[in-house]
């Protein structure tokens, strides 16, 4: 029997395929040591009610066998081991992420204080940026806006990781005792944080994105594209507030000179 998904990132392949496009295991090796754990394992039989069970499994990477229980059974021990590798690195992500936005949070609300706290927030009006120009960033209340923008990214990426840490537990869990892992992703916290942050910060984001788009994970490809999304608008919203300010200001110079010549 072929595979239906690579036994190592997912993705669907062909039974007749040898390698897999996506991360280029070679599909007949993988299949002969299946083979031979499954020969040394002894033969598994399962009943109606269980193969019906596992049915939805085919996620794990194999066709339906009469060995399909020990092989799901290899597929989840070796995500099982992934994901004990990487929870160490969510974790401190996590820490990182959270103490990295407390700390902007708090340069945010003391630049905001002698402007008389969040209520400043409301003299930022599209008039006012039209009017600023780039001299908007050396405007106190801005900068601490762009801080509680930051940390608000900042707190909300941590969290997530923190979330794909407990879930990578719970999908340890399950293996060990013999279940199904849970589903272990890129939480909804991550993905808001991360494209907040691409939209405050557009460079980084879009060097984030790009570097996202790489990689052999379609979650995490996606959320790549839509930082880089994220930071293009950004971007995009600063050249055309540049133009307003540049072209109010040619008029402005203008008006006065007709109006000396007329007099």
């Amino acid at each position: 029997m072929g595979f239906q998904k690579c036994p190592r990132c997912g993705s669907a392949v062909q039974p007749t395929d040898h390698v897999c496009l996506e991360c280029d295991l070679d599909l007949i090796e993988a299949r002969k040591k299946i083979t031979a754990d499954t020969a040394q394992a002894g033969p598994v039989v399962t009943s109606s009610q269980q193969r019906a069970a596992v049915a939805p499994t085919a996620a794990a990477g194999v066709a339906t066998d009469i060995g399909e229980d020990t092989r799901l059974r290899e597929f989840d021990e070796h995500l099982a081991e992934q994901l004990r590798a990487e929870r160490g690195a969510a974790v401190l992500t996590a820490i990182l992420g959270v103490a990295i936005g407390i700390a902007f949070l708090v340069v945010g609300f003391r630049l905001l204080s002698p402007a008389g706290g969040l209520k400043a927030l409301g003299s930022l009006t599209p008039a006012y940026f039209r009017e600023q120009g780039f001299g908007i960033f050396g405007n106190p209340v801005f900068l601490g806006a762009m801080a509680l923008a930051l940390g608000l990214a900042g707190v909300l990426a941590g969290l997530g990781q923190f979330h794909r840490a407990w879930t990578g537990t719970q999908a340890i869990e399950d293996v060990k005792f013999g279940g199904r892992p849970r589903i272990v992703g890129i939480s909804s916290f991550t993905t808001a944080g991360l494209v907040l942050g691409s939209f405050v910060l557009p460079p980084l984001g879009l060097v984030l994105g790009i570097l996202f788009k790489f990689s052999k994970d379609d979650d995490t490809r996606d959320l790549g594209g839509r930082m880089i999304m994220a930071a293009l608008v950004a971007a995009g919203l600063l050249i055309i507030d540049l133009i307003v300010h540049l072209v109010s200001g040619l008029t402005q110079v203008q008006l006065p000179a007709r109006s000396s010549t007329v007099q």
